[in-house]
C-alpha cells in the first residue's frame, strides 16, 4: 500500500500524510488496483465503475445491471479472490453523501435462499466480518477491482515486465551501446 500511495499511506492508522493528498484516509481506487496488481500478479485486475455519477455527485444510473455486478463478484469469489469494492451512501435525492471501501470475502445464503455478501471492514470498530444482503449491497457498489480472468479480457504481461522494459528503454536512450 506504500507503493500504491507513493509512500504517503500508513496502513496501521489508515491515514495518508503529506501536503498533496486530497483525502487523509485510505487509497484511491486506482492506487488500490495498482497495489493489488503488483501483489497478485495473476492476470491483473480491472477497476470496473458500476455507478454513473454526474458532476454534482448525484447517482444517475448504472453502467452494468445488478445481475452482471453480482456475477462479477460471485465469479471472483468462486476463484478464491477477495474483492475490494467502493460503496456509496446517497440521500433522498440520490446525491452521494459519503463513500467507503470494504473487502468482499465470501457469500452465504439464509434458510430462504437470500444471498448475503460477507465483508471485512477494517475501520468500523468491529473485529469480525459483517454480512450484507446482496439486494442492499449491489446498488451501492460504485467500483470494484475485478480479476481480468473473470471479465474475459486477454491476459496482460506483468507490471514487472513493463517496468523492466521501460527501464531498459531509458537505459538505451542514455547509453545506447550498454544494453543489448
Amino acid at each position: 500500500m506504500q507503493i500504491g500511495s507513493q509512500r504517503t499511506y500508513n496502513s496501521l492508522t489508515d491515514k495518508r500524510y503529506g501536503s498533496f493528498n486530497p483525502n487523509e484516509k485510505g487509497l484511491t481506487e486506482f492506487e488500490k488496483n495498482f497495489t493489488e496488481s503488483i501483489v497478485d500478479n495473476n492476470g491483473g485486475k480491472t477497476s470496473i465503475t458500476y455507478q454513473i455519477v454526474d458532476d454534482n455527485a448525484v447517482l444517475t444510473g448504472y453502467n452494468y445491471d445488478i445481475e452482471t455486478t453480482k456475477n462479477h463478484l460471485l465469479n471472483a469469489l468462486k476463484d478464491g479472490e477477495n474483492i475490494i469494492i467502493g460503496i456509496t451512501e446517497t440521500d433522498e435525492n440520490n446525491k452521494i453523501i459519503c463513500g467507503h471501501e470494504i473487502t468482499v470475502i465470501d457469500t452465504r445464503k439464509d434458510e430462504k435462499g437470500e444471498l448475503y455478501f460477507v465483508c471485512n471492514d477494517t475501520d468500523d470498530d468491529y473485529i469480525g466480518a459483517v454480512e450484507i444482503k446482496a439486494t442492499d449491497l449491489l446498488p451501492k457498489i460504485h467500483h470494484a477491482g475485478i480479476p481480468n480472468k473473470n471479465l474475459n479480457l486477454p491476459e496482460e504481461e506483468s507490471y514487472g515486465y513493463y517496468l523492466l522494459k521501460e527501464f531498459e528503454n531509458e537505459q538505451k536512450a542514455v547509453q545506447p551501446n550498454k544494453i543489448a
